[in-house]
């Protein structure tokens, strides 16, 4: 029951991050070093705390993302409160290291491991491996096949933010017949895709 709970704390700060993923998430951004004790792993390796009481693994797709830097210290400050270690997986955008560094995850002996990735259906595998083992899996994407919990993201209201934010500049520059260039996924003309969904919407 306390390791339900303690899940429970985890996905709402999950949640939190993932509502604010409309004006914030940028993959292609500088980020900021992560807060706490966590520093980000790199080349696919693992990095983390030393504190007692189990793990708690996240998987992000880049640590160069502040977005995916302010979901590991979400995650991470809910875990120090609770005792438990996380262990941060950065992917560097990659997807092979996406897969190596679920597999390491996994290997560690994570209680929980938060998926944020990009190839959601190729790590369907391991999430099935993970759950067999006790481990339990919050994602962002169905295509997971395998998981506990689900974040999910309201596209229309994430679009909402982001179009109010660009009506408030062009007003307060007091700009006339302004034009906007956005630069999306390769996948977004496909509306069954994450990137798609949100490039309708907005």
């Amino acid at each position: 029951m306390k390791m339900k709970k303690l899940v429970a704390e985890i996905l709402s700060a999950a949640l939190c991050v993932g509502l604010m993923a409309g004006c914030g998430a940028d993959a292609g951004a500088s980020g900021s070093a992560v807060s706490g004790s966590t520093a980000p792993a790199s080349s696919g390796t693992l990095s983390e705390t030393t504190t007692e009481g189990g793990s708690v693994g996240v998987l992000v797709v880049t640590t160069q993302s502040q977005w995916c830097n302010d979901l590991i210290s979400g995650v991470e400050e809910v875990c120090n409160a609770n005792g438990m270690q996380v262990i941060v997986s950065d992917s560097q955008t990659s997807i092979d290291l996406e897969i190596s560094g679920m597999e390491n995850l996994i290997s560690a002996g994570c209680k929980a491991i938060v998926v944020n990735c990009m190839n959601a259906a190729g790590l369907s595998d391991l999430c099935k491996e993970a759950q067999e083992k006790g481990i339990y899996i919050i994602g962002w994407s169905e295509e997971l096949g395998y998981y506990d919990a689900m974040v999910v993201e309201d596209k229309p209201a994430q679009a909402g933010m982001v179009a109010d934010a660009i009506e408030s500049y062009i007003n307060e520059k007091g700009l006339e017949n302004p034009e906007m260039a956005a630069i999306w996924l390769a996948d977004s003309n496909n509306p069954d895709t994450n990137a798609g969904q949100y490039k309708q919407a907005q």
